[in-house]
């Protein structure tokens, strides 16, 4: 049978886990943003512009220093995000394995950037589908204890008949995080490249963090709707 969720209920159960879980936000905000902005405060990464994504940029200029510096970040997004993501789950009950699955969360995230980037080059649209359809994975992975490709395969399967609801909701959510991050950096650069620099690196964190509960929120309504087909058939 299949299963849908709507827009509103994606978005309401994201704000939902967001209230529930602001402090571990805060501080995978904190941790993310902190290690970006000592990078503007050193030179290592350079302010580029206003705009969400794209605050900092790396050139063919850039020495062995700066290289160094976009690794560190990369393995302290990872590591941070890996603990952000099961700490969401935990709290919202959704957590039935124990032991640590960092690795498996790597393989996870390393495959699904391969992916979304082959589906991204054969004309974008099977890159978006991707992304929809693959967006409760790591509920399935850290959650139940599901391999690398039965997570993939369980968020494919789960997500069916609710790709539109769950891509409507994210455009929406990235519409509003672009805004709300646009007009809050636009504020601070008027205080300089180096102060807004500094306020994008922390802005982007908790963007980053706000999408981890949305991936989360994905994987708990459409388990939930399983469940209760489930339970209509037992």
């Amino acid at each position: 049978m299949e299963k849908s969720v709507g827009v509103g209920d994606i978005l309401k159960e994201t704000r939902a886990i967001v209230s529930a879980s602001g402090r571990d936000i805060a501080i995978f905000s904190a941790i993310l943003g902190g290690v970006t902005a000592i990078g503007v405060i050193l030179g290592m990464a350079e302010t580029a512009s206003m705009s969400v994504g794209t605050g900092f940029s790396v050139d063919a200029n850039d020495g062995l220093g700066n290289g160094l510096f976009d690794l560190l970040v990369s393995v302290v997004s990872v590591v941070a995000s890996y603990l952000l993501a099961k700490q969401l789950l935990t709290t919202q009950g959704l957590v039935h394995i124990e032991g640590n699955r960092f690795w498996l969360y790597l393989g996870l995230m390393i495959l699904t950037v391969i992916g979304l980037v082959v589906g991204f080059l054969l004309l974008i649209v099977p890159g978006v589908i991707l992304m929809v359809r693959w967006s409760a994975s790591t509920g399935f992975l850290l959650g139940e204890g599901k391999g690398i490709t039965e997570s993939l395969t369980a968020s494919w399967h789960a997500t069916k008949g609710s790709g539109m609801s769950i891509f409507l909701a994210g455009l929406l959510l990235m519409i509003g995080i672009i805004i709300v991050v646009g007009v809050l950096a636009a504020l601070f650069f008027v205080l300089g490249s180096t102060v807004g620099g500094l306020i994008t690196a922390f802005l982007e964190a908790a963007s980053n963090g706000v999408l981890l509960a949305f991936g989360v929120a994905i994987y708990k309504l459409v388990t939930d709707d399983i469940a209760r087909v489930g339970e209509v058939f037992s």
